[in-house]
């Protein structure tokens, strides 16, 4: 009976294994896992908790000359202006002297594919490879052949935090 006493005492001697001490600057009370007061917590399936993350949108554009069948692309642009300007110079510097923004993009890949009778077409997807698929399937569907993917990029989002 000595003996449970004792370590009874020992044990009232140590710290809680609950109480934490978090760092400067970082509330220590409700807050197990010192999480900084200006992150995001999430408390999801696993109780996990992260930091929110911040990314960076990147844009591209597709500039054509009608007339001509000139074209000028842009990609991983910081911001929609930008990449359309961007797209209408690089068609100007490619011949084209009517060029228009056809099409605008962000965050994703696009491919632009010619048939040989209807013209051009466009579609947008997660990869290159998937928007060059969709965009000849497309093509395919109004009955053009052939079809080819005359241009393809991705202007992905950039992780900054």
């Amino acid at each position: 009976m000595n003996v449970r006493v004792f370590i009874g005492s020992i044990l009232s001697l140590l710290p809680s294994a609950a109480w934490s001490q978090c760092g400067n600057g970082v509330p220590s009370a409700g807050n197990p896992g010192c999480i900084p007061p200006d992150a995001y917590y999430h408390q999801g399936n696993g109780g996990t908790s992260s930091y929110r993350e911040v990314w960076e949108n990147h844009w591209g554009a597709i500039a054509q000359d009608k007339e001509t069948g000139r074209g000028g692309f842009a990609k991983n642009q910081g911001s929609e202006s930008e990449a359309k300007k961007n797209a209408l110079t690089n068609c100007k510097d490619r011949g084209g002297s009517n060029c228009e923004i056809i099409l605008v993009y962000r965050n994703t890949c696009v491919a632009a594919a010619i048939g040989a009778t209807k013209g051009t077409g466009f579609s947008t997807s997660l990869t290159e490879d998937e928007a060059g698929e969709k965009v000849i399937a497309r093509c395919h569907e109004y009955g053009d052949h052939p079809c080819k993917v005359v241009y393809s990029a991705c202007s992905l989002p950039v992780r900054v935090q």
